[in-house]
C-alpha cells in the first residue's frame, strides 16, 4: 500500500459503532486466524483480522454500545488475557484488545470493513493452521503457523 491508500471505514450490522482507519498503510500484520475463539467468533471455518496500533484507529460510538468481554489470560493461546469489543445492540464483534501487547494494538476483524480487501488488508499470514477445516484452502503467498507467532 502506498502513502496515498485512502482511509477505510466500516462499522457494525446496525451502524452504531462506527470504525475509521485513516491511513491503512499503518497496519502492522494482516492474517487469517483459525483458533477455536476466532473460528466461534467469526461463525465459520476462520477469521480475517488486521491489527492496528491503538491510535491508528478512530472508533466513534455515540450511543455507547460498544462492549468489552475479557478473556482470561489461561484461557488464551498466548497465556495473555485480551479482550473482545462488540457492539451490545446487534452483537458484531469490533475489535480485540490483545494484551500481551499491553493494550496499545487492536486486531480489528476485517469484515466490518467496507471497502473493498482483496489488496488492501488481505491476510499475509494464517495462524494455527493445524486447526484449519479440511474443506478450507490455505491462502495463497500467505505465511502459515502451527500457533501465534
Amino acid at each position: 500500500m502506498g502513502s496515498g491508500t485512502p482511509s477505510m471505514s466500516g462499522s457494525c450490522l446496525c451502524g452504531s459503532i462506527i470504525v475509521t482507519i485513516p491511513k491503512p498503510q499503518t497496519v502492522l500484520r494482516t492474517m487469517a486466524c483459525h483458533c477455536t475463539h476466532c473460528r466461534k467468533g467469526a461463525g465459520g471455518p476462520y477469521q480475517t483480522n488486521a491489527a492496528f496500533r491503538s491510535t491508528d484507529v478512530d472508533i466513534r460510538d455515540e450511543a455507547s454500545k460498544l462492549t468489552k468481554y475479557t478473556f482470561p489470560g489461561d484461557d488464551v493461546c498466548s497465556g495473555y488475557s485480551k479482550e473482545k469489543w462488540f457492539c451490545n445492540t446487534c452483537g458484531c464483534t469490533i475489535f480485540i484488545r490483545p494484551m500481551k501487547h499491553d493494550g496499545d494494538v487492536v486486531v480489528l476483524k476485517t469484515s466490518i470493513l467496507e471497502r473493498d480487501l482483496e489488496n488492501c488488508l488481505r491476510p499475509k499470514m494464517e495462524y494455527f493452521v493445524t486447526k484449519r477445516c479440511s474443506y478450507v484452502a490455505s491462502i495463497p503467498e500467505a505465511k502459515q503457523f502451527d500457533a501465534m507467532p
